[in-house]
């Protein structure tokens, strides 16, 4: 969504980058479930495979967001810089938004602490 790559790009390149990173964020929403798995209420989702019952993480929904809004851009870029803009800013806060939640799941600056005091 970055103005120098809708400016240059023709429409099915953007669709094609689009699926790509489509693509690596359904991957990443996959693999983010191995370390941040559903919590199960023995109610939601009953009838499909066991990691996919119960409630998605919270760690999670970021990258779940992030997947929708790229799915209803249209099919080229927004010809429109502000739309551009205003998808793009909303991807970036999301993505912040992300990070943030891991980095306060996973704690990495105790980790740090933690291996400078043992080693």
């Amino acid at each position: 969504m970055r103005p120098e790559y809708a400016a240059v790009t023709v429409g099915n390149e953007f669709e094609k980058r689009r699926f790509e990173v489509l693509a690596d964020l359904s991957s990443g929403i996959d693999r983010g479930r191995m370390f941040f798995p559903n919590t199960h209420d023995g109610k939601l989702g009953l009838n499909k495979e066991s990691a996919y019952q119960g409630h998605r993480h919270p760690v999670l929904d970021p990258l779940v967001w992030t997947y929708e809004l790229l799915s209803k851009t249209s099919h080229s870029a927004p010809g429109d810089a502000s739309e551009r803009k205003k998808v793009r800013d909303q991807a970036i806060d999301f993505k912040r938004d992300f990070v943030s939640k891991v980095q306060s799941e996973v704690d990495p600056r105790r980790r740090i602490t933690f291996l400078k005091s043992h080693a």
